[in-house]
């Protein structure tokens, strides 16, 4: 009885081996990913608006104010190289793909819906952090209500 169940471990053990051991992802081809789904102008799209939630204009000689906020904004996006993250977030593709699913995955970034999708997430991307920032302030007015009757 203590073989067969030794026996059956291994041989599972044995059958999902080969779902662990799938050939992990170049760095080369996770990079390409990378391009062909327009991380770098989606990540730069988001620096941007960071910026403009972090520096939102002044009611008060709003003129200089948007001044100085335009300088500082284009200043720092000039600073920042969004190849540097990309390149650190190299190791969680491949952490987490298979080669074959980052070739496929190129296949179809590369294909005409593919590239539609593409052109679509800056749009998409701008849209839905809009909407959570609104979600976000809403619910810390709520949570910052329900503290307060706490006391």
């Amino acid at each position: 009885m203590y073989s067969l169940r030794i026996l059956t471990i291994s041989l599972a053990m044995f059958v999902a081996l080969p779902a662990h051991s799938a050939e992990q992802p170049t760095r080369e081809s996770v990079l390409k990913l990378m391009e062909v789904m327009g991380a770098s102008r989606t990540g730069t799209a988001m620096i941007k608006q960071v910026l403009d939630t972090l520096i939102p204009s002044s009611p008060g000689d709003m003129n200089q104010k948007q001044k100085q906020a335009a300088e500082f904004k284009k200043r720092y996006q000039e600073q920042v190289n969004i190849n540097e993250v990309l390149e650190l977030t190299v190791p969680v593709y491949q952490k987490h793909l298979t080669q074959e699913t980052v070739d496929a995955a190129i296949e179809y970034y590369g294909s005409p819906p593919g590239k539609a999708l593409v052109a679509a997430f800056p749009a998409i991307q701008t849209e839905s952090f809009e909407i959570g920032n609104t979600w976000g302030a809403s619910l810390a007015r709520d949570i910052i209500e329900k503290m307060k009757e706490l006391k």
